[in-house]
């Protein structure tokens, strides 16, 4: 005769089966709540930056989970950026740092800043112009993006001589990569030179502008002597191991924004099992 199970303990069996079950929805509510732990994680690690701590924060960024959370990383550190909250050579070691461990993070934050760039040339909003000029001057240094790069930025923001802002942020992007700019790109460097020296002559710039160039003209001839490419302690990674990124302000470029936000449209079901891709 063969085991009997009484109502009571069949009912009790069915309700541990149904608890023992994989709520979807619960499932969801974890995702998002880890979601949320991630973006808090990212966003107090970005702003708590500091030369002291830099490494410490660059370990435990990493020790992070990037490659889902590669556009929250991105917000925070253009947010960081816009509210001048972390110096930025420190900002951008942090950057090479992390783009030598996830090169797909660093190209996608590339993408924003050169959005970003255009985007403040267009709104001329001088403030977000000259820091994301000096953040992109300090991904040069630091290898993270392609020397001609800087060239076609150059160019980009001298196309207009009489442009004050413009020139004013591409004497600033000088001041702050030439020194790097005479190994990677010399012949180049002349070209913007002989440039600047064209604006100096035309005199359609402010007379301030106009001793900021001269000044930058007598940096070059003592080859940028005391402007380091890289702050003392900010040498975080070997450049030679680098992975450099090839951009071009005129790509067609896409931030994708999404990855900003939680979304649930990656679940999937396989073989009855809620999953995550």
């Amino acid at each position: 005769m063969g085991f009997v199970r009484t109502k009571s303990e069949v009912q009790n069996h069915h309700q541990c089966v149904q608890q023992n079950k994989k709520n979807p929805s619960d499932d969801l509510s974890h995702e998002r709540l880890m979601w949320d732990i991630l973006q808090e994680k990212i966003d107090t690690l970005i702003n708590n930056i500091n030369s002291s701590n830099i490494m410490k924060i660059v370990e435990e960024t990493v020790s992070l989970d990037l490659i889902k959370g590669r556009g929250l990383f991105c917000r925070a550190v253009i947010k960081s950026l816009e509210a001048t909250q972390t110096p930025v050579p420190i900002l951008a070691a942090f950057v090479a740092a992390i783009n030598i461990e996830f090169p797909d993070v660093g190209y996608l934050l590339l993408k924003r800043i050169v959005l970003q760039l255009k985007s403040t040339c267009k709104s001329k909003d001088r403030v977000q112009l000259f820091n994301t000029v000096k953040l992109i001057a300090h991904l040069v240094n630091q290898s993270v993006v392609i020397g001609s790069f800087a060239l076609g930025l150059l160019m980009f923001l001298l196309q207009d001589g009489s442009d004050e802002a413009s020139v004013e942020a591409a004497v600033s992007f000088l001041i702050e990569c030439g020194n790097a700019l005479q190994d990677l790109i010399p012949n180049n460097l002349n070209c913007i030179f002989e440039c600047l020296g064209t604006i100096l002559e035309e005199g359609h710039v402010s007379k301030k502008l106009q001793d900021h160039i001269k000044e930058l003209f007598m940096m070059r001839q003592a080859k940028f002597e005391g402007c380091p490419d890289i702050p003392l302690g900010l040498e975080l990674v070997d450049l030679n191991d680098q992975v450099t990124h090839e951009i071009c302000l005129y790509y067609v470029l896409d931030p994708e924004l999404s990855l900003d936000e939680f979304s649930s449209e990656s679940r999937i079901e396989v073989g009855g099992l809620l999953c995550y891709q």
